[in-house]
């Protein structure tokens, strides 16, 4: 008599397949068999499947099949552990790795970079999900229903995770049985992101000599990371510069990028040049040539 089973499935699958010729079979094990094939002809039980109902588990059951001969009390029986063919996952890989993602801040703690992790595996559960642990080097959640997975591998896509500057660590699971069937990997070592530099383009101005002090656009800036309303330009290295009788003062960045400053030409003032400067949060600047026609 052989007995076998189906792992992660509420039963257990009891099948007959070489019995004694006479007398009546029975199939013993920890739960109630199914009324309909708990005793029968032995001729009858040959190729035939007797179902206990069991929850899901990872530990082993023991069942017994016994054969009654044709004289009371004589049996023969025989005696298997069924052991479930544990859950395992066999693999993760990271693909398609994305260089760093400076989230838009010059914050290096929120820096990111995205990859997609295939997973395979074997046994997988009957219920619950597949995930990517929360927390540690994985951002966000990243999760699918063990109803869902098709055949024994899933692809989770675009998935984001912390480029700190040390190895990547994650850990894939089955959630059910909790902290039974998981695997933990290393991937890529991925930097925080460079900070870029802030830009700026000069706009020429145009005054006439002895005219009143007028607030005029001279450049516009950008930045990646930081808010450009945050930028700060200075002329000639400071916050207000006069050459050839034409002063700037009054140098303001709005939300947008737009710079503006009070021009003024003197009586004698000629045309003129001046250097501004931005400078980021992180002490990167650029800097451009602002010229001044009188």
């Amino acid at each position: 008599m052989q007995i076998t089973h189906t792992p992660y499935v509420k039963a257990v699958l009891l099948t007959v397949t070489a019995v004694l010729l006479t007398g009546l079979a029975f199939a013993f094990v920890p739960m109630r068999p199914a009324a309909a094939a708990r005793q029968a002809l032995v001729a009858r039980l040959i190729g035939a499947t007797v179902v206990a109902k069991k929850a899901a588990s990872f530990a082993p059951i023991a069942a017994t099949a016994a054969v009654k001969l044709g004289a009371p009390g004589a049996v023969t029986t025989v005696t298997s552990a069924l052991t479930p063919q544990a859950c395992g996952i066999t693999s993760v890989s990271f693909l398609n790795v994305q260089a760093c993602n400076s989230n838009g801040t010059s914050d290096p703690s929120d820096d990111f970079f995205i990859a997609d992790v295939a997973v395979n595996f074997v046994n997988a559960p009957a219920t619950g999900s597949l995930q990517i642990e929360p927390g540690g080097d994985a951002i966000g959640t990243n999760s699918v229903l063990v109803s869902a997975l098709v055949g024994g591998s899933h692809t989770f896509t675009g998935v984001m995770l912390k480029a700190d500057g040390t190895q990547t660590v994650i850990e894939v699971e089955f959630t059910i049985p909790s902290n039974q069937c998981t695997r933990t990997v290393t991937g890529p070592t991925v930097q925080p992101c460079p900070n870029a530099p802030p830009t700026i383009i000069a706009v020429a101005v145009t005054r006439q000599q002895g005219s009143p002090s007028a607030n005029s656009t001279i450049a516009n800036v950008n930045d990646v990371e930081d808010a450009e309303n945050t930028l700060s330009v200075k002329v000639n290295g400071g916050a207000l510069a006069t050459v050839n009788g034409v002063t700037l003062s009054n140098i303001a960045v709005s939300p947008t990028g737009l710079v503006t400053a009070d021009v003024v030409a003197s009586c004698n003032a000629t045309t003129a040049s001046f250097t501004l400067r931005v400078t980021d949060s992180q002490g990167d600047f650029a800097e451009a040539t602002l010229n001044v026609a009188v």
